[in-house]
């Protein structure tokens, strides 16, 4: 294992370097899957070491029969993985947040402020890439034991010893319930990732971060963006798709070419100025109208102009009528 981490670190950090081919390459797609092997292999390496510890040296659990020789075995399954579990949902939005920082010092920040720690910046990047998807495989691990944990537990009527009518509805009832269980779990969790990701790539653009955005819109890599692939992205992250094609059908109108693609850098400085002006129009109208209750209460037909606005008169709370 401790050769195998710096060489699937090494191979991924090389893959990404190499330009994406357009069509389908067998040495392209060949090196993807002994990456994907590679840290496969790894996570599994590092969930045995990490089982052995917990169920062999912490409670005696010995031997392929452990379930026969470890008091409450089910217990200790299900401790576990829910530590386990609970590690990886603290680590991986940390990681994240890490994988996100080192992001956005790619490019003319890092190249002009830290020229010399460049190598460095990315060796930790794809490190923490690798850790994360390290970390999701080892959780998915820490769950392949409680099947036969709660068979042998015999608590609920899903390995019967008796195959009749009554053993095998209250089987079925038993898995159609678990399923429903984690799949309520699965989808609350990646949904919870997934607007986490979103809140991400639209601080990017709050902090005035276009080009961070733009990152994967570029599908075959010809640093040229068509309409497919714009709206594609922004579909794919959740977004509103219409504010980015009314500035992907401005930036087409510069070259002069109806061509329904755009390069990737004269995108991200319209949207960056396209947000601007935006923001700035959003900003004024909201000065126009965002009078507080107290102010309108001064006036002599204080209820007759809160009636207008179409306010509420709770004094004392300052309202703003969004445009």
């Amino acid at each position: 294992m401790l050769l195998l981490a710096p060489a699937t670190l090494w191979v991924t950090q090389w893959l990404s370097q190499q330009p994406q081919p357009t069509g389908i390459s067998v040495r392209y797609e060949a090196l993807r899957f002994t990456v994907w092997t590679q840290t496969s292999t790894l996570a599994w390496s590092m969930s045995d070491i990490i089982r052995y510890w917990w169920f062999e040296v912490l409670f005696g659990c010995q031997g392929e029969r452990q379930h026969q020789k470890c008091d409450n075995y089910i217990f200790v399954c299900i401790l576990y993985s829910l530590i386990v579990a609970t590690a990886g949902v603290l680590l991986v939005p940390v990681l994240h947040r890490r994988v996100h920082l080192l992001k956005s010092l790619s490019g003319f920040y890092s190249n002009t402020l830290l020229p010399r720690d460049v190598k460095g910046l990315h060796t930790a990047q794809h490190q923490t890439e690798m850790t994360v998807k390290i970390l999701a495989i080892v959780v998915g691990y820490a769950y392949t034991r409680m099947p036969q944990a709660e068979c042998v537990s015999d608590i609920t009527p899903s390995c019967p010893l008796d195959i009749t009518f009554s053993s095998v509805m209250q089987y079925l009832l038993v898995v159609i319930l678990i399923s429903m269980m984690i799949a309520a779990i699965y989808h609350m969790v990646i949904e919870s990732h997934r607007r986490y990701e979103r809140a991400m790539l639209v601080f990017a653009l709050a902090e005035g971060d276009s080009t961070r955005f733009f990152q994967g819109a570029d599908v075959n890599g010809d640093n040229v963006i068509t309409a497919d692939e714009l709206l594609q992205h922004v579909t794919k992250n959740g977004l509103e798709p219409k504010h980015f094609v009314a500035t992907f059908k401005e930036a087409e109108l510069l070259d002069g070419k109806a061509d329904d693609q755009i390069g990737q850098e004269t995108l991200v400085q319209e949207f960056a100025g396209y947000l601007f002006k935006q923001k700035a129009m959003y900003e004024q109208g909201n000065d126009r109208i965002n009078f507080s209750l107290n102010q309108l209460q001064q006036q002599p037909d204080a209820k007759e102009a809160l009636h207008a606005l179409g306010l509420d008169t709770c004094s004392g709370i300052n309202l703003t009528r969004v445009p």
